[in-house]
Formats: C-alpha cells, sequence, structure tokens
C-alpha cells in the first residue's frame, strides 16, 4: 500500500499505509486511521450543522433515557460520535472480558467479518472507478478506520472490540462542504449539501462490568454526502 493515482478532475484517490489492522497501532497527531480517502484539492473540511439527528428522525430516543448499559463519553469524543482507537483504550480490561467469552466472542466475530477491510478496500476502488471522469455536486471523504468508542441508537456510549484477534473496521463517508450549495445547479434552485447516515453493527463490551457478555450493538456512522434541493416553485 502506499500507492497514489490522481485523476484531471482533482479529485485523488489515496491509498495509505494500513492503520486499521494492527491493533498495536496508535493514532497520529492527525487523529485519523484510513486506509482509502477520497480527498479534494479545494477548501479544508466544514462540518455540517444543518442534518442534525433530531431532525433526521422521527421518533428520536430522548437524551434523558436511563440506561443499563454504556460507559462514560470519552474525552477524545468531539464532533462525531465515535472515537478512534487510542492509546486511552481499555485493553486489559476488554482483553479479560473476551477470554471469559472466548467460544461466544469467536463464533460472532466470524460470522459478523468474513471479508479483510483491504478486500472492501479492492472492491471500492474497482467498482467506483467512474468518479475519475468527472466530479460529484456533493464533496465528500471515505476513511476506513478503527473505532475504540461509538455511541449506539441509543445514545450509550460503548466499548468497540479492536484487539489483535478481534479487529473491526468500518467505513465512514462525510461531507467535505456540509451545508453548503451543491455545485453544477442552476442558481434559481436553492440547495445544500447534507451528511446522510446508516447503521452498522460492532461488537462491543462493557470495560466496566467484565461478567457482562460481548454484544452485537447498533451504531449511525456517516455513510454518504447528498444533495438536498429545498421545493422549487415556478412562476
Amino acid at each position: 500500500m502506499g500507492a497514489e493515482s490522481e485523476s484531471d478532475t482533482g479529485i485523488q484517490d489515496t491509498v495509505l499505509e494500513s492503520s486499521t489492522l494492527p491493533a498495536d497501532h496508535r493514532s497520529s497527531s492527525s487523529d485519523k486511521l484510513s486506509v482509502y480517502a477520497k480527498q479534494t484539492t479545494k477548501v479544508d473540511f466544514v462540518s455540517d450543522k444543518l442534518d442534525q439527528p433530531s431532525f433526521r428522525i422521527v421518533n428520536h430516543v430522548p437524551n434523558d433515557i436511563r440506561h443499563k448499559h454504556g460507559g462514560p463519553k470519552p474525552p477524545c469524543a468531539k464532533e462525531f460520535d465515535y472515537c478512534l482507537f487510542n492509546e486511552e483504550y481499555p485493553e486489559n480490561a476488554v482483553h479479560e472480558i473476551l477470554n471469559n467469552y472466548h467460544d461466544d466472542m469467536h463464533h460472532m466475530y466470524n460470522g459478523m467479518n468474513l471479508y479483510s477491510p483491504e478486500e472492501y478496500l479492492a472492491h471500492e476502488n474497482y467498482s467506483l472507478g467512474y468518479r475519475h471522469k468527472g466530479n460529484f455536486v456533493c464533496e465528500s471523504e471515505v476513511t476506513y478506520i478503527r473505532p475504540g468508542w461509538a455511541k449506539n441508537w441509543m445514545n450509550e456510549w460503548m466499548t468497540v472490540v479492536n484487539t489483535e484477534k478481534y479487529p473491526q473496521t468500518i467505513r465512514v463517508e462525510t461531507c467535505k462542504f456540509g451545508g453548503k450549495k451543491c455545485e453544477y445547479l442552476a442558481p434559481c434552485y436553492k440547495s445544500f449539501c447534507v451528511q446522510r447516515f446508516a447503521y452498522v453493527k460492532l461488537l462491543c463490551v462493557d470495560p466496566f462490568n467484565p461478567h457482562h457478555r460481548p454484544v452485537v450493538d447498533v451504531f449511525e456512522v456517516p455513510t454518504a454526502c447528498s444533495c438536498f434541493v429545498e421545493n422549487f416553485v415556478f412562476y
């Protein structure tokens, strides 16, 4: 890995040195772990503040709901509902739980992880080759990350299993210009780029309760950037 290819459109595909696989890897100063990125030469990333969960989910979960599981919000949590695997990851506590429930963990992990991150990456590079021939109305950045913590759909912060034996990687696609006007549309259209989300499943543990079995939990992660056009009225 480490090879780069660049098209004439300004979109650059970069295959970075894989940091999603070795479990002993710790995050760099950029606090990002990725094996692939769809980048652009335009201005820096602008976070999307228009598409909040309360607007996207009709029956959203109240913030004050009481839960039986989960831990406190990790210090690394910033604008996203997940944290990267880093030096603060509670490896000893996680290993203790996985050793206690070795058979359960083995069957659950093998059932959920049939393919390696390299296989997903190779498939994406092959199937999305058309992107070299043009541009998107809303640009995005694609990364494959190893989460150490994530907030599930019930607003609980969970510790994601990520060890040398059981690594977990997810694909994340974020808007580069969230809230900005979509490109290539006529000026008469009122549009903006919106972050889209999807649900993924990850194996998790509760390091504060080592006697709790590993569980498969559901998390909402950014997966696409779409162009939203407001209702258009002809005069």
